[in-house]
C-alpha cells in the first residue's frame, strides 16, 4: 500500500540513500502522496545531488532554471544540467543547450 512504501521510502532517504532521497524530493515537487512542499523537494534532491546522483542533478537544475523552490540562477542551473549531462541523463543535454545562450 502507499502509506507503507513512503514509511519505507522515507526511512531510506533518512539513511542516506541517493535514490529515495531524489524520489522524496520528487514527490515533494510535484506534490504526489503529499503536498507539494518545494522547500522540502529542494532540500531532498540536493542531498542526492551531493551524492553523485546524476538525475537530482537534473531536477535541481531545472528547479534553477524555473525558480522552482529556489531564487531563479541560470549559472547553478547549467552547473547542475552538465553534472546531469555527465551522468547520462540524456533529457539534460537539450535543456542545457536551451539555457546556454542565456547563461554566456
Amino acid at each position: 500500500d502507499s502509506k507503507k512504501y513512503l514509511s519505507y521510502l522515507f526511512k531510506a532517504a533518512e539513511l542516506g540513500e541517493s535514490d529515495a532521497q531524489l524520489e522524496v524530493g520528487y514527490l515533494n515537487l510535484i506534490g504526489e502522496g503529499m503536498p507539494k512542499n518545494l522547500p522540502e523537494a529542494y532540500k531532498w534532491i540536493k542531498k542526492s545531488a551531493d551524492q553523485g546522483n546524476a538525475q537530482a542533478h537534473y531536477n535541481l537544475g531545472l528547479m534553477y532554471r524555473n525558480g522552482d523552490g529556489v531564487e531563479k540562477d541560470l549559472n547553478k542551473a547549467k552547473l547542475h544540467l552538465t553534472a546531469a549531462v555527465k551522468g547520462g541523463v540524456k533529457p539534460a543535454l537539450a535543456a542545457l543547450k536551451e539555457l546556454t545562450p542565456q547563461t554566456k
